[in-house]
């Protein structure tokens, strides 16, 4: 009888541990695959940054480059001739890993930017049409941030809440 109480014994120990062991690897690789992804997503948030403030720039320099007395079409024209196809493979890479929210506020600032030729066109200040720029920028950094979980590390501004509210 002892004999069967102590293979009992030793049977439950090893299935204990057994079970302790898998617990706990499962719960590294979910930590690994978790921060495995915001790893990932803020490798492509910088890239969308990035490649979206290079679209600025182009468009900006399309505007000083412009003299207040040249037709709409010569400058409708150069504005046209901005391409780009890094801005949005880098949307499409931030549509792939991003949350809603981020995805939203990614394709407000790249339809903005797209939209610069209509809008200048139509007599937008160049004023209104950065400070416009810049605020979806910061709306969109405020939600990467909410995304990657670094919300509060440091106020640069004012507190920060969900992007949904």
């Amino acid at each position: 009888m002892s004999d069967w109480i102590l293979a009992l014994s030793t049977l439950a120990g090893t299935a204990l541990g057994s079970a302790a062991t898998y617990l706990a690897q499962l719960v590294q690789y979910r930590r690994s695959d978790r921060d495995s992804l915001i790893q990932t997503r803020r490798l492509i948030y910088t890239n969308f940054l990035g490649e979206m403030h290079g679209l600025f720039l182009q468009v900006r320099d399309v505007r000083l480059q412009a003299r207040e007395d040249e037709q709409l079409d010569r400058l409708k024209e150069r504005l046209a001739r901005i391409q780009p196809l890094g801005a949005q493979e880098a949307l499409d890479q931030v549509r792939l890993v991003a949350a809603g929210p981020t995805i939203d506020t990614a394709e407000q600032i790249f339809q903005h930017l797209r939209r610069a030729r209509g809008d200048l066109q139509r007599g937008t200040r160049w004023s209104e049409w950065h400070k416009e720029y810049r605020h979806l920028r910061r709306v969109f950094l405020d939600s990467a941030r909410f995304d990657l979980g670094v919300n509060g590390i440091d106020d640069i501004s004012k507190p920060r809440r969900s992007p949904d509210g």
